[in-house]
C-alpha cells in the first residue's frame, strides 16, 4: 500500500460514515412515523415478523457499523496524523490534514489557502509525494 492509499483511507471511510448516518436517520423517520394499529389474535395462526422490531434491530446493526467505522477511521486518522507530523514542510502537514484529515474537497482548500485548484493539485501531489517517503520509511 502506498502513502496515498493509506490517506485514501480515511476519506473512503468517511464516506460509508456519512452512509451510515444518512440509512440511522431514515430508519429512525420511519420508526417516528409508524403509527402501530392494534390487530385481533388469531390462536390458530401463525405469528407474522413485526416489521417495527426489524426497523429497531435494523437500526441496531447499523449504529454498531457506525461505532465500528468510527473506531477504524479514529485509529488510521491517528496513525497517518503520526507520519504527517514527521514532515518537514508546514504547507505540506497543512495540505495533507486539509485533504485527508478534514476530508475537503480541492476546491474548499483552494478558497481556503486562497490560490488556484491547479495550484492545490500539484502542490498536494508533491506532499503525498514526501508523505509516502514518510509512509514507506516507516512500516
Amino acid at each position: 500500500m502506498t502513502g496515498k492509499e493509506f490517506l485514501k483511507q480515511i476519506r473512503d471511510i468517511n464516506i460509508t460514515i456519512i452512509g451510515y448516518q444518512l440509512e440511522i436517520e431514515r430508519l429512525n423517520t420511519s420508526l417516528t412515523n409508524t403509527t402501530i394499529k392494534p390487530k385481533e389474535v388469531d390462536v390458530m395462526t401463525s405469528i407474522k415478523a413485526d416489521p417495527m422490531a426489524d426497523k429497531i434491530i435494523e437500526k441496531v446493526e447499523y449504529e454498531e457499523k457506525l461505532i465500528d467505522a468510527l473506531n477504524r477511521q479514529i485509529k488510521i486518522k491517528t496513525d497517518a496524523l503520526n507520519f504527517i507530523d514527521r514532515l518537514d514542510s508546514q504547507e505540506d502537514k497543512a495540505l495533507l490534514i486539509l485533504r485527508y484529515i478534514n476530508c475537503m474537497t480541492h476546491k474548499d482548500m483552494a478558497d481556503k489557502m486562497d490560490c488556484s485548484v491547479s495550484s492545490v493539485k500539484n502542490k498536494l501531489r508533491i506532499a503525498e509525494a514526501h508523505f509516502n517517503q514518510i509512509y514507506i520509511k516507516g512500516l
